[in-house]
């Protein structure tokens, strides 16, 4: 199988060393931001709090579509090995629902993951050792780049989200070695043409091994839990085609965790909203889960994926 446009979504993290790993700004007027109750600087969050600047990244970075490599598959029993570059495969049924499991190894280091076509998988092999992000073995239901999980109510225009959708419940092994994290992934369209390009995603950091932490960044208490945010704007530019740009929003879990139940992810979508970086036109394309690698990674597993719609 090959895709018609590699997804540039992890280019974000190369551009991120390139700047010291955290690019862009985030301008705060007045006092200092959080939503800790207690805070001696409590404040509510308002667009008029934070403003972000359309900042760039401070190099372009060209990779070639993706084209994973045909024949790399390799089956042991009920399980399945995807080694291939970009290689992905339909997982589940109507019982767990359709998923799309994808090797994404975007940095090109040798990568494969292990699934017996359930909604989970297993990294058996990552290469990573450089300084960047390097790879994204993930789990999505809803459409990326023309590649879409069967049944999946996505495309969906923000504004007709529910009440308590989208959400998510998903399971994880994170004991590896190495640099990453376990990520929760949104990304949002104008239209719903199901192939791109993007104006934003939406990251939901649940899990971080010997990452860069972030200090001074505004809190939001979201479910529970306390998040800290971070957004700037990127780019990505094909070998032949023009530069894409999207707005890339990170809320980052104070505490890691394992795994996440019914976690709703609207509030996140409506925090971005009230702060001007997703319209309620647009739409949301994909809920995805997976790990974004540094360095190591073997072992990180999903072990359970289900989102709604």
């Amino acid at each position: 199988m090959w895709r018609a446009a590699s997804r540039p979504q992890k280019i974000i993290a190369a551009l991120l060393l390139l700047a010291g790993i955290g690019t862009g700004s985030l301008a705060v007027s007045g006092r200092p931001f959080t939503s800790r109750p207690g805070h001696p600087a409590a404040a509510q969050p308002s667009a008029a709090l934070l403003v972000p600047h359309p900042t760039v990244a401070p190099a372009e970075i060209h990779r070639a579509p993706a084209h994973p490599a045909p024949g790399r598959e390799i089956r042991h029993g009920r399980f399945i090995t995807m080694c291939g570059f970009h290689e992905h495969r339909i997982a589940g049924s109507r019982q767990y629902s359709f998923n799309v499991i994808e090797n994404d190894n975007f940095g090109g280091q040798a990568e494969c993951v292990r699934t017996d076509l359930h909604p989970d998988f297993t990294v058996t092999r990552s290469a990573a050792v450089v300084y960047a992000w390097q790879a994204y073995p993930v789990i999505w239901r809803g459409c990326s780049w023309g590649v879409c999980s069967p049944l999946a109510h996505l495309p969906l225009r923000v504004s007709s989200l529910g009440r308590g959708e989208p959400w998510v419940t998903w399971s994880t092994r994170q004991r590896a070695p190495g640099r990453w994290n376990a990520a929760i992934d949104m990304w949002f369209s104008a239209t719903s043409s199901r192939t791109g390009p993007y104006e934003a995603e939406v990251m939901v950091w649940i899990g971080t091994h010997l990452v860069y932490p972030l200090h001074d960044a505004p809190v939001f208490a979201i479910d529970h839990a306390f998040w800290q945010f971070r957004t700037w704007q990127t780019h990505f530019t094909p070998l032949a085609g023009s530069v894409l740009r999207w707005r890339y929003i990170q809320f980052r879990r104070e505490g890691s965790v394992t795994a996440v139940t019914h976690l709703r992810l609207r509030p996140f979508i409506v925090q971005a909203e009230e702060l001007g970086l997703i319209q309620p036109g647009w739409y949301l394309d994909s809920v995805m889960g997976g790990f974004e690698i540094v360095q190591g990674g073997t072992g990180l597993a999903t072990t359970y994926f289900h989102a709604s719609p």
